[in-house]
């Protein structure tokens, strides 16, 4: 349909083909099964599909009728279609992964402008998008990051941390923690880190109030929110970390706490993040 709507030039059906038919998934296209078998030159219909409608949308609609359509065709399509992200969860070891995981995708011209994170993780999502692509090299091969506090060991290790669990309730030290994070991503905020790499950052958190449900902090969402705040609440976790305050920058860079005074930040819930 779409082949013969191109060569009649009829471009309302086009349009209409389009929008109804530009989904990641039309007639399962992503289904698993399909792919187990042979994984090159079994698709042929598929790739017909997508190359029909990549050269339909570019050199019929885009090259057609008012520019106000076409941009409104534009805009609509893109809030159906979506946007490719990487979603990074998880705590400890599982960051070691993330890291190697973004690496890869970067290395390959494969990593999506959109990064989550939560818990652990959202050090890492942080990480990459507060750098420009020129500074990510040295970020994954791990050579800017700066880790000195951690290194920082008095005696008994063991013993401080159980101490610290029967006192505070908390195994670890949560200014440590803090203070890497600001070492690495110093007072950045979601709209600047934007402004900076034109990545979109989220990281998800959750208030210590009941009956709230997450909220998912970016540029649009939080814009002066302190990314390493948003950080060091997301990775804080029962009988881990404890939890702490968002903070947001001002216009003349005072740093303030960001909505109530009253409110602790933590990890977002698992059975609501995503």
């Amino acid at each position: 349909m779409l082949q013969k709507a191109r060569i009649m030039r009829d471009i309302p059906q086009l349009v209409y083909l389009l929008r109804s038919g530009l989904l990641r998934n039309l007639g399962g296209v992503n289904e698993p099964q399909l792919y187990a078998h042979l994984y090159l030159k079994t698709k042929r219909l598929i790739e017909d599909y997508h190359n029909e409608a990549s050269a339909i949308t570019y050199a019929e609609v885009m090259n057609t009728g008012p520019s106000q359509q076409r941009e409104m065709f534009v805009s609509d399509t893109r809030q159906s279609f979506g946007s490719t992200a990487l979603v990074l969860h998880g705590g400890a070891t599982f960051a070691l992964y993330h890291f190697g995981v973004a690496k890869a995708l970067f290395n390959n011209d494969l990593l999506p402008r959109i990064i989550t994170g939560s818990s652990i993780s959202a050090l890492v999502a942080a990480l990459i998008c507060t750098h420009t692509d020129n500074d990510l090299p040295s970020i994954f091969d791990a050579s800017a990051v700066k880790l000195e506090p951690f290194e920082k060991k008095g005696g008994g290790g063991y013993r401080r941390k159980l101490r610290r669990l029967l006192e505070t309730g908390y195994i670890l030290d949560a200014k440590v923690f803090a203070q890497v994070i600001e070492d690495n991503l110093g007072d950045s905020t979601f709209e600047e880190a934007f402004k900076k790499t034109k990545r979109i950052l989220n990281i998800t958190v959750n208030s210590k109030r009941k009956n709230e449900v997450p909220r998912l902090l970016n540029y649009l969402t939080a814009p002066t929110v302190l990314i390493r705040t948003a950080a060091c609440a997301s990775a804080s976790s029962l009988g881990i970390f404890e939890s702490t305050d968002l903070k947001a920058k001002m216009k003349d860079g005072t740093v303030v706490n960001w909505g109530s005074h009253n409110v602790k930040w933590t990890e977002a819930n698992e059975s609501h993040e995503w």
